[in-house]
């Protein structure tokens, strides 16, 4: 299998690229994510379905693996990563009806990162991060 020579980060116009929700300063009760959690009620075209503990599951998740990370020599540069696809993905592309995509070529590949300042992972659905929070709660050792 060839591995791809870009990714491609999908993202709505109104919030532009780049962007994390776990970034937003009141969690779910940000208006922000207010506004996506009933969206789908307002605007046929926006497909994407949140739970209302989902920024704080996401937070969790998110804080465990930049843990791990780091424990392994990491340099994070981002509290909170944004999630672009290696390649592309016809269903992240067609997932909103208004959804953008942006291209990332060159030096910001992850072939041509050092190795200690990103990571790769494989997407979870929202019920298996609930799962994986309850297995890294498991595997932490109490302090």
């Amino acid at each position: 299998m060839k591995i791809p020579e870009f990714a491609t980060h999908y993202y709505l116009p109104e919030t532009g690229p780049f962007r994390s929700l776990s970034e937003l300063s009141t969690g779910s009760e940000d208006p922000v994510f207010q506004d996506l959690l009933t969206r789908h009620q307002r605007d046929p075209g926006y497909r994407r379905r949140y739970g209302r503990n989902y920024i704080s599951v996401r937070r969790e998740v998110e804080a465990r693996l930049r843990e791990l990370f780091i424990a392994r020599g990491g340099k994070a540069r981002r509290r909170h990563p944004f999630y672009p696809v290696l390649g592309e993905s016809p269903w992240f592309r067609d997932f909103n009806a208004h959804q953008r995509e942006l291209k990332i070529r060159g030096g910001l590949l992850l072939t041509e990162q050092p190795t200690n300042t990103c990571y790769q992972s494989r997407p979870f659905k929202f019920y298996q991060w609930e799962i994986m929070v309850d297995v890294l709660r498991a595997a932490t050792p109490t302090r």
